[in-house]
């Protein structure tokens, strides 16, 4: 895992074309311009000047072993606060011939240990949309506990969804 550059363009690019039809039903919509490199190198740019900033962490996966070479996911803190909230929002993707092999819960369990142990947060929430059992397994496999149901919380694909909403103690705070 490591945080990218507008350098690694192609990497991102090739990962997120290739995974395109599988991510999209689970995403917001994407700005018209998101599929090509001057937009994603943009957003590397940006996405590094929040992790600059405290705001947000990125870490991108790479594959191992049977997998082959490149990007095969992501696991991003965002939406970082600190003082009385010290929380922040997980979110993650993987490619769809990687699925079932381990790397997002090693990922996801990676990221809230940087949450908890390096950026002192007190709380890490997912939000997921009920139709997505992969991803409710995943998270309660992490240890994160079902706290209750947001009523069209996001608006996926062009749909306002309903979202479970997961949450995890960063215990050593209490």
């Amino acid at each position: 895992m490591k945080m990218l550059t507008s350098e690694d363009v192609d990497d991102v690019m090739a990962f997120l074309v290739k995974n395109r039809s599988f991510l999209e039903p689970f995403e917001p919509k994407k700005h018209p311009q998101f599929y090509t490199k001057r937009y994603q190198r943009w957003n590397l740019d940006e996405e590094f000047d929040a992790i600059c900033k405290g705001e947000t962490l990125r870490l991108w996966l790479f594959r191992r072993g049977a997998c082959g070479d490149g990007i095969i996911g992501a696991v991003a803190l965002n939406n970082i606060l600190y003082g009385s909230v010290s929380s922040a929002y997980i979110g993650y993707k993987l490619d769809e011939d990687c699925q079932g092999m381990g790397y997002m819960t090693e990922a996801v369990n990676k990221a809230v240990s940087i949450a908890f142990d390096e950026l002192g947060l007190h709380r890490v929430e997912a939000d997921i949309m009920p139709r997505n059992a992969k991803s409710i397994s995943l998270i309660e496999r992490c240890g994160f506990v079902y706290e209750g149901t947001s009523e069209k919380l996001l608006q996926i694909n062009g749909v306002w969804e309903d979202h479970l909403r997961y949450a995890i103690l960063n215990r050593k705070m209490d």
